[in-house]
């Protein structure tokens, strides 16, 4: 069934990486913890379509990019299962 609705996200994803590496960091330094970044899954892979990866990757590059800018310590990447 399809949405009479079109939705307008509040937020980007690299909006909401960037404010939630900077309040991991902020709750981090309270104690001794460290910080994981956690790719999201990107628009723009469909399974079974190899021309969708080189789209795909630079999106998790992007997301990457956020990381090592924000230096996490790790990066959790459950979501790459088909690349």
């Amino acid at each position: 069934m399809r949405s009479i609705f079109k939705l307008t996200p509040l937020f980007q994803a690299d909006e909401i990486n960037e404010a939630a590496c900077r309040i991991a960091h902020e709750v981090a330094s309270e104690g001794n913890a460290i910080v994981c970044g956690s790719f999201s899954p990107v628009k723009s892979f469909r399974q079974g379509d190899k021309g969708s990866i080189p789209a795909a990757r630079a999106e998790f590059e992007a997301q990457l990019a956020i990381f090592k800018k924000h230096k996490v310590d790790f990066v959790l990447a459950e979501v790459s299962r088909f690349l």
